[in-house]
Formats: structure tokens, sequence, C-alpha cells
């Protein structure tokens, strides 16, 4: 009859393709293993003797990507206004006195 509305086809399906799962479960991998690499990192610097000093080689490495993400173009120096971003950055926790 010229009045039906016409089928839809049953050739496209909404279910994610087999590529998009894949693509999706590497991502949460990735993503589970760099928590597991933060909290190994954690254990290590809680279990680390409190009388040893100075930074392990991935607390440098961390430092200075940080300071370089900061640093102003063509200087080694950070600016006055953005030393708050760069301790945020690092994992400074700043609170405000009339809030505590």
């Amino acid at each position: 009859n010229s009045l039906e509305p016409p089928r839809r086809s049953n050739s496209y399906c909404s279910r994610p393709s087999k590529d998009s799962d894949l693509s999706s479960t590497r991502s949460k991998s990735s993503a589970r293993n760099a928590v597991m690499n933060e909290l190994d990192g954690l254990l290590d610097h809680l279990t680390k003797d409190p009388a040893e000093e100075g930074f392990s080689a991935a607390e440098v490495t961390r430092l200075r990507a940080g300071f370089k993400r900061f640093m102003m173009p063509g200087t080694i120096d950070v600016h006055k206004d953005d030393v708050f971003e760069l301790l945020t950055f690092l994992g400074c926790v700043f609170l405000d006195p009339l809030k505590v």
C-alpha cells in the first residue's frame, strides 16, 4: 500500500562495533594502569624511611615537569602570578582560614 510509511532497514545496529569495544577496553585498561602506577608510587613514598632525605627520581621528574609547564617563555623563571597555580598543579592544597 502506498500510504504505509517506509520500513526501516535492520542493517543499522545501535550496538557499538567490536573496534570501539576494543578501543574502550584499551582506554579503561590504560587508565587503570596509570592509577595503579600512581598508587604504587604513593605506597613507595609512604613506606620510605622518614630519616632519608631528598626526592625520588619520579618526584624530581614530576616537579621539573610542573616548573617547565609554568616557566615564562625564553627564561628559567616562573612568573610570580603563576606560583599559586604551579603549587596547585604540584598537589598543594590551600584552605581558606575563614572556612576551616
